[in-house]
């Protein structure tokens, strides 16, 4: 068909450069083309122009979508680290041993995705894609082939090639040209060094005012504008590709979309460059059942009830943890992306047999790919009654279509995501930290320093990019730094401003841990435990010690739901939900609380003693003095050695036993006492065995030799008495 273009368009980007294609796909699933425009952006400002508009539309991700109102299988790139591109890449463009060389920097790569019409959040299909022939000119006398998404007035975007000789050129005669109201560049590789050229670009204009860049600009304020103009800007370029995939418009009926298109193209990129982070994958992952469990919940997290202070934020959770480590970094954070992955996983793919009384969970789960090896989480989810004898016979943890997931996903929703949910909303230990968040989250709205709410509340690792920024600030003033040397003046300013940062920052994070800390002790009287306006020191110091190791880790997380299901099923095989299994996990969570969240002195005793160490007098002052470790705390008596996520079978049995007095469903109790003996006897011979060792260490015998009956008479009774006494902190001394 021909089309038409003398009516009025939208289209305001002009850019020239050339069309290519390639193709990216899914396991035996359908591929995909991407239809992708190589062009570049300098530095060459003269009279603006498209040059300059093409700069001001690139843009990193935070300053386009609110992250906040990201859904998470919206999410791709990890955050921008600003210290690195002022350290190292800003001088890569601007090389200051020889002023004017510019080195070569691989392409930008962009997706142009539509917006929604009711936000500013990527939509899942371009409008309707046509193509056809338009008109010729001098340029092009055979005409252009046309592609274009959306009709005219409200298009997204247009590709041109001139016609020759009958053939569509993919040349650098080509052009694309865009509507930069309707769509948004998507920088799915590259990030960094777009940021390097825009930094210099804004300090050029001074173009830091809006509120999304702002609080970056004091990481690029040592690169003057009367500096950068030393160096011949109008060389100063970068190549772009922006891509484009114009089958999945709105008349698409398959299984992909844009934002699975995007994210593909990320990952394919960043597996030769620097590594995505494990929990980043497992965020994005499309070919993982798992992750799309986990990012359905996590959404139903994040899109609950606002006006509940005990809500979870998106801020809550640590989305790309430093190093693939387990343990939480973000002060603010409570759970992260491998704590949910962790639990989605084990709900679905554990059976009976990987749980053996308190020794760690067994089997290799990322292992578990398989039709066979994932039937627990097919039948969990009544694949067969949902989808058929096909699906639930061929779907694999890697290979399953577009139905099937949304099916399977939603219904891991409603029946286990709203418990995972429930627990982090309701339980008192999870809801003392989200409130004490919220509270700090409106105070640093209104605070005069503009980089407290990114660092605390925006960005993911911000607070370590911060922190380098200030050491190269620091180490540009210790020694020569060519142009630097001239301007110690200047960066002195710059590393006092970003000092009384650091302090505001330190003073929010104590701030936040002191509201949490007195969310936590709220049911005692201040008269016991506040000194000054202050949670008595020792009493912060042991509670945010909780948080920072027990409350926060995997083990403990999982250990409540994972052991919760682990009890049902092995009563009553997979579940039928109903309210009453609300029910039952509303009193399981509460039956917990009653010993980890103090509702009296003597409590607070107790779980101190549970915890950290023995408390020898029952005033609150005496708390102050434990003794740390001690024979009879959980730790010691339980699972002394460093407790991994597959140890959350010790918190299992720790919450069994708090639960077993208060349960009231008698099946379920019956099963869950036969288990805790069980887990009793597997406990006190293996805390006799570890006593055994250390007698036997502690008084340089062989190894091999035995123990008179007399000193295996006194450490039985040790055992024992140990034991009794941790018990009796929950009040269950008498199960012995």
């Amino acid at each position: 068909m021909a089309i038409g273009l003398k009516r009025q368009s939208s289209l305001d980007l002009h850019l020239e450069g050339s069309i290519g294609s390639f193709k990216v796909s899914k396991e035996k699933q359908e591929s995909l083309e991407v239809k992708y425009f190589l062009t570049h952006v300098s530095l060459d400002l003269a009279g603006g122009g498209q040059n300059e508009k093409f700069l001001k539309q690139l843009c990193p991700v935070r300053e386009i979508f609110d992250v906040n109102q990201q859904e998470f299988d919206e999410m791709m790139q990890r955050d921008i680290d600003d210290a690195r591109v002022s350290k190292d890449l800003v001088p890569y463009i601007l090389d200051s041993s020889q002023t004017g060389t510019i080195k070569f920097f691989p392409p930008i790569v962009v997706m142009c995705l539509p917006i929604k019409n009711d936000s500013n959040n990527p939509d899942d299909f371009y409008p309707e894609v046509f193509q056809g022939q338009a008109e010729g000119d001098d340029f092009s006398p055979d005409g252009y082939f046309v592609t274009r998404s959306g009709k005219f007035g409200s298009e997204v975007f247009e590709f041109k090639q001139p016609i020759s000789d009958g053939e569509a050129l993919s040349h650098d005669l080509a052009r694309l040209s865009i509507n930069t109201s309707k769509t948004r560049m998507i920088i799915v590789d590259g990030q960094h060094r777009a940021m390097a050229l825009l930094a210099l670009y804004r300090n050029l204009r001074d173009d830091w005012s809006d509120e999304k860049r702002r609080p970056f600009k004091s990481y690029y304020s040592e690169w003057s504008p009367e500096y950068i103009k030393e160096f011949d800007l109008d060389s100063i370029q970068l190549p772009v590709i922006l891509c484009t995939v114009p089958t999945l418009d709105k008349e698409y009926n398959g299984d992909a979309d844009l934002k699975k298109a995007a994210r593909s193209i990320f990952l394919t990129l960043n597996k030769n460059a620097k590594p995505v982070t494990k929990t980043r994958n497992m965020l994005l992952d499309d070919n993982d059942l798992i992750s799309h469990f986990m990012r359905g919940t996590l959404s139903k997290i994040k899109n609950g009830d606002e006006r509940s202070n005990t809500a979870l934020d998106i801020y809550c959770i640590e989305l790309d943890q430093d190093g693939d480590k387990q343990k939480i970094s973000n002060p603010i954070a409570l759970s992260a992306v491998n704590h949910f992955y962790y639990m989605v996983e084990h709900l679905m793919l554990n059976t009976q047999e990987d749980v053996n009384g308190v020794s760690a969970r067994g089997g290799r789960f990322s292992t578990r790919t398989t039709n066979e090896k994932i039937r627990p989480a097919l039948e969990r989810l009544d694949c067969f009654n949902l989808l058929g004898s096909d699906a639930m016979n061929t779907i694999r943890r890697d290979f399953f279509n577009n139905q099937q997931v949304e099916l399977l996903t939603h219904t891991f929703e409603s029946r286990y995501g709203q418990f995972i949910a429930r627990m982090f909303q309701r339980f008192g230990v999870f809801s003392a930290h989200t409130k004490a968040a919220e509270k700090l989250r409106r105070e640093v709205e209104s605070h005069s320093d503009v980089h407290l709410k990114p660092m605390l509340f925006e960005g993911q690792g911000m607070i370590r990019t911060f922190e380098a920024h200030r050491e190269n600030l620091a180490e540009k003033l210790k020694k020569d730094s060519g142009y630097f040397s001239d301007e110690v003046p200047k960066i002195e300013s710059i590393k006092s401003k970003l000092d009384s940062t650091k302090v505001a920052l330190e003073e929010a994070i104590d701030n936040f841990k002191e509201y949490r800390a007195r969310n936590f002790l709220s049911a005692l009287p201040d008269s016991q435990i506040v000194e000054g306006e202050k949670i008595k020191p020792f009493l912060r110091k042991m509670i945010d010690e909780w948080y920072s190791n027990i409350f926060t880790s995997v083990a403990f997380q999982s250990g409540i739901i994972c052991g919760f299901f682990f009890e049902l099923e092995k009563k009553k095989g997979f579940l039928q939900f109903d309210e009453s299994t609300l029910s039952l996990f509303d009193q399981y969570l509460e039956s917990i609380e009653a010993y980890l969240v103090p509702q009296s002195i003597p409590k607070l005793r107790g779980l101190i003693s549970l915890l950290s160490g023995k408390v020898e007098g029952s005033s609150v002052d005496d708390f102050a003095n434990i003794s740390r470790g001690s024979a009879d705390t959980f730790r010691s008596v339980v699972y002394p050695a460093e407790m991994q996520p597959d140890a959350w079978t010790s918190y299992k049995y720790l919450f069994c036993e708090m639960w077993e007095k208060r349960i009231d469903s008698e099946d379920v109790k019956e099963s869950l006492s036969e288990g805790l003996v069980e887990c009793r006897e597997q406990i006190k011979s293996n805390l006799l065995e570890r006593m055994k060792s250390n007698y036997i260490k502690e008084n340089r015998l062989p190894t091999d030799e035995s123990l008179d009956e007399d000193i295996l008479k006194t450490l039985k009774a040790t055992r024992t008495e140990n034991y009794k006494l941790m018990l009796s902190y929950i009040e269950k001394s008498s199960v012995l």
